[in-house]
């Protein structure tokens, strides 16, 4: 049981930061019927324990190193960005919908949370490994502007945009096994040759300023635009999207005539 000044401090910081919809519980934790919004509160570490939030939670632009006293679950989405962090020890373990801890200081993925409803942002931070990161991503992924080597621990199956750019990767080995959306390796000045990449994605293929041949950059650039213009259609192909493909590459990857004899053009 709580004692009776802490019943009231906890009132006073719930005032302080417009919370109002909650319900003390008996460890002292709190739970929010609602958002909890701490954004440039200039704080170092947060001032409640909370347990169950219904809402959002935000606590971006602050001083924060720690998310000790976060809530378990948040039903919406839950983002600490821009902050000094260099854990998510204390974040929840169940986000409805997504987590952003963008531009902290992370070396890893440890501790986030177990289920993510929707994409996970985890750009402009120190981390040198994915260990930690969820199997499967239900939206987009994006990782850039990090200090990864390699993509090992990563997610298998992303239902969005993959993005890795910006990093120190030499291999494209451990990428998502399905991708649905772009796959951006962008940025990644020592990847050479793509031997270890084999994903299904449904976007584009973006590897502008690597170092991969000139060739293997049209091949799957032209295999990514070619998903993205739904050329195929069951047993038909539409011979203008077909055509615009190949003025974009500047090539003719097959002839017509030998389309026609498998599918029709149209």
């Amino acid at each position: 049981m709580i004692l009776y000044e802490s019943f009231n401090e906890i009132h006073s910081i719930c005032r302080e930061y417009e919370i109002d919809d909650y319900t003390i519980n008996s460890d002292g934790s709190i739970d929010v019927d609602g958002d909890v919004n701490l954004d440039y509160k200039k704080i170092t570490k947060l001032q409640l324990n909370f347990n169950k939030v219904k809402g959002n939670f935000e606590c971006n632009n602050n001083q924060l190193t720690t998310l000790e006293g976060g809530p378990k679950e948040v039903d919406g989405y839950f983002s600490c960005l821009s902050n000094k962090l260099t854990s998510l020890k204390g974040g929840p373990k169940s986000v409805g919908g997504y987590y952003d801890c963008n531009a902290n200081r992370l070396t890893s993925l440890e501790f986030i949370a177990d289920e993510i409803g929707e994409s996970l942002f985890c750009a402009k931070n120190n981390l040198t490994t994915l260990k930690g990161c969820p199997e499967k991503i239900n939206g987009a992924f994006h990782t850039h502007y990090s200090m990864l080597t390699s993509l090992e621990y990563g997610p298998k199956l992303v239902e969005g945009d993959f993005v890795c750019s910006s990093n120190y990767l030499t291999t494209l080995k451990g990428c998502p096994e399905n991708i649905d959306g772009e796959f951006d390796c962008s940025g990644n000045l020592n990847l050479s040759d793509l031997k270890d990449f084999d994903s299904e994605f449904s976007g584009l293929f973006l590897c502008m300023n690597t170092n991969l041949n000139f060739l293997d950059k049209q091949e799957y650039g032209c295999i990514s635009m070619f998903r993205r213009l739904n050329i195929i259609d069951g047993d038909t192909i539409d011979k203008k999207r077909l055509m615009y493909l190949h003025s974009i590459f500047h090539f003719k990857f097959f002839k017509i005539d030998d389309v026609s004899k498998i599918y029709d053009v149209i």
